[in-house]
């Protein structure tokens, strides 16, 4: 009976080692697939979004642009071809880049170079048109509605198959990380569960059996290999229930201000500052990225605080330009104050600090019921 109780110590202890071993195998395959998911949005879906966009750009000024510039400038023609010879040869090169990283039906890459190419001999014609019979303004325009716009739309429904194909990609992608971040979440829950269960059963078989020198040595091999690993569960935890919320926000305030920037392309100004936001978003989005995907860091649970000079009035602008469209879209007041300080030249981590700042607004304002407000006094 002792031989039996004392096989069943020996194996629960080789349970649980096989329990930890296959817990740390299969979360940080999961981290790892997570990491390369972010990293396929960023190459493929992403960038083919950004390219197919600068064509849409391209296409709408060269639509919107053409008309006056040859009823304007019918002496210059030659610097209009030299226009759209340029023009054509950016949309050239982002074709190119298309064809190498784009993942959906290449058919829609070929309807969309036939209907650029149509689109070119089109403008191309026109001008010629225009050299052969000095029309005004209002022919050339009269011209472009009835000849040019037919085969603008045509352009823009290829190109808004490529954008819906590049979106369909990000959803799927979302939902597959989502559910590998589900499974992760589960298989700590069950293996912890299996784990306790097993430790209880040798901890009663050692008190009841085996009370010796070899057995406490035994017992604090298990006692260690339990907290090595609770500590890589409440690690990876932790990083699967931050890392949505984290990468979300700069990410939705990147689609927003993309979504204003293409309804006021005329509006360089605007565009300019949506642009810049972007920018700012992007450098947050990427410097998160390379802070959570340090699994040195996730795994020690260590963080590297900088200390640099920041501006915290430039800080304070950037948040507010980011977070004022997503609270007045959703009916909020909204408002940042400063007060107390004598000098905006503070020395500290800037990115901890524009962290914590961003996710308290977005927090905030996700909240915040309709018709309330949100604000945020620093001092």
């Amino acid at each position: 009976m002792n031989f039996i109780k004392k096989y069943g110590m020996i194996s629960g202890v080789i349970a649980i080692c096989f329990c930890v071993v296959l817990y740390v195998v299969f979360t940080t395959h999961s981290i790892f697939t997570i990491s390369r998911q972010i990293n396929y949005v960023a190459e493929h879906p992403y960038k083919a979004m950004s390219e197919i966009n600068k064509i849409r750009v391209r296409v709408l000024e060269m639509n919107t642009y053409l008309p006056i510039f040859i009823s304007e400038n019918e002496n210059n023609l030659d610097g209009i071809r030299s226009v759209l010879r340029t023009s054509y040869q950016e949309n050239e090169k982002s074709l190119k880049i298309l064809d190498e990283i784009y993942l959906g039906n290449k058919e829609d890459l070929t309807e969309l170079n036939g209907a650029l190419d149509e689109l070119k001999k089109a403008l191309i014609q026109s001008v010629e048109n225009s050299e052969n019979s000095n029309m005004d303004r209002q022919a050339v325009q009269k011209y472009f509605d009835k000849e040019i716009e037919p085969i603008r739309v045509k352009t823009d429904i290829a190109i808004q198959k490529v954008i819906d194909s590049a979106d369909r990609r990000v959803l799927i992608i979302q939902e597959s990380t989502d559910e590998k971040a589900e499974a992760a979440i589960f298989y700590a829950v069950v293996i912890g569960l299996l784990m306790i269960v097993i430790v209880i059963y040798a901890y009663k078989l050692r008190n009841e059996y085996l009370i010796n020198d070899e057995l406490k040595r035994q017992q604090k091999i298990l006692q260690d290999a339990l907290l090595v690993a609770q500590k890589a569960n409440d690690a990876k935890r932790d990083f699967l229930s931050r890392m949505s919320h984290e990468i979300r926000t700069p990410m939705n305030a990147i689609i927003g201000m993309s979504a204003i920037t293409f309804n006021y392309l005329d509006d360089k100004k605007r565009t300019a500052d949506c642009l810049s936001k972007i920018t700012f978003s992007s450098k947050h989005l990427l410097m998160l990225l390379n802070d959570v995907l340090d699994m040195s860091k996730i795994e020690n649970g260590k963080l590297n605080i900088r200390q640099e000079l920041f501006d915290l009035k430039n800080l304070v602008t950037s948040l507010a330009d980011i977070n004022y469209g997503l609270a007045t879209a959703k009916g909020l007041a909204f408002e940042i104050v400063i007060s107390g300080f004598k000098d905006e030249l503070l020395l500290g981590d800037s990115m901890r600090v524009n962290q914590i700042l961003l996710n308290l607004l977005s927090n905030a304002i996700k909240f915040t019921p309709k018709g309330g407000s949100v604000r945020l006094e620093i001092r």
